[in-house]
Parts: structure tokens; sequence; C-alpha cells
């Protein structure tokens, strides 16, 4: 066997090959987390405008952006007070992180929890589709087992007789499971 084909530079080329690889890779991955982080928000947007009615599929990105924008107010609030966290910005805060994290969080035990999600977030982001400086539509989030949840039974009376054919739900697929 000749110098040139020995176990050893056989070896080292894989290795280089291998670490080149990798760093493509991974120089690709970080130049690409902008263009994921977009794509997810824009997905949400379109989503969100799926359920109000408006939109669809069809709407190009910047059609999205701009009904988006104009019919759409996204507040994050307080799920044990009702009002609104105006310090919080709905457009990077992740309920579902907040859900993990103790200190933004509730564990629920047994009975409280019926949709196996374990713990519950403090706050979360709900979605207004406006006309006009009019509310027309609450768009909430839920999550959780058996998240399909007809609106009304999330609000007590005098909420449910306010909003009556004004809410819609916006499933997190993420904890659609036990287990998940």
């Amino acid at each position: 066997m000749s110098n040139k084909e020995s176990t050893g530079r056989t070896l080292f080329v894989a290795l280089a090959v291998s670490l080149v690889a990798s760093v493509f890779v991974a120089g690709s991955a970080v130049a690409l987390k902008p263009v994921q982080i977009e794509n997810r928000l824009l997905d949400k947007q379109r989503s969100i405008l799926s359920i109000a009615g408006l939109g669809g599929e069809r709407l190009s990105a910047r059609e999205v952006k701009a009904l988006f924008n104009s019919r759409i107010k996204a507040r994050v609030v307080d799920l044990a007070t009702g009002e609104y966290k105006d310090d919080l910005d709905p457009v990077t805060f992740d309920p579902l992180k907040a859900a993990k994290d103790p200190k933004q969080s509730t564990a629920l035990k047994g009975a409280e929890d019926i949709a196996l999600i374990k713990r519950r977030e403090r706050y979360t982001t709900v979605y207004m589709l406006e006309q006009d400086g009019r509310l027309e539509a609450l768009i909430l989030p839920v999550r959780g087992y058996g998240s399909v949840v007809h609106p009304a039974r999330l609000l007590g009376d005098q909420a449910r007789s306010q909003h009556r054919g004004r809410l819609r739900l916006l499933p997190t697929c993420r904890d659609a499971r036990p287990g998940r």
C-alpha cells in the first residue's frame, strides 16, 4: 500500500470534508435564522387572518402584513385579571415558552388540568379584529388536549352576552395530544 492510500490519510480526508461541510451547514443555519423567524411570524399572521375570515393562502407576504397591521390588533393579557399588559410586546411574547417558565406560569394538577397542559401561562396574546375602531371579533388562543371548545364556554355570562358571535379560536397545535 502506498503512502497516499494509508488509513490515516483516508481518515484525515474524511475528517477534513466533514469539518468543511459542518462549517457550511452551521453558517447557513445562522444566515437563515432571520428568514425562519419572519416566515413563522408570517404563517401566524396568515392563520389569524384566516380565522378572522380575511384573506387566506392566496395573499402575498406583503398583502398579509398590510392586512394584518390594518385590521388586527394584538395585545398581551393577564389571564388572572383580564387586564392588558402593555409592557409586553405581543409580537415577541411567546405564551408557550412562558408556560414552561415557573416564574411566568402556574402548575396545574389533577382536576384543574383537564386539557393536559401541565402548566398555564400567566399571560397570553389575544387578537382583536377591528373595523373603523369597532371590535368585530376577538380571536383567543386555545391549546391543550381537546382544545376544540365553543368560545362562549371560555367566558363568563356577562362577557358571553357582550361578545356573542364575535369570538374565534386560534388553536396552538404544539399541545394537541396528551403528553406533548
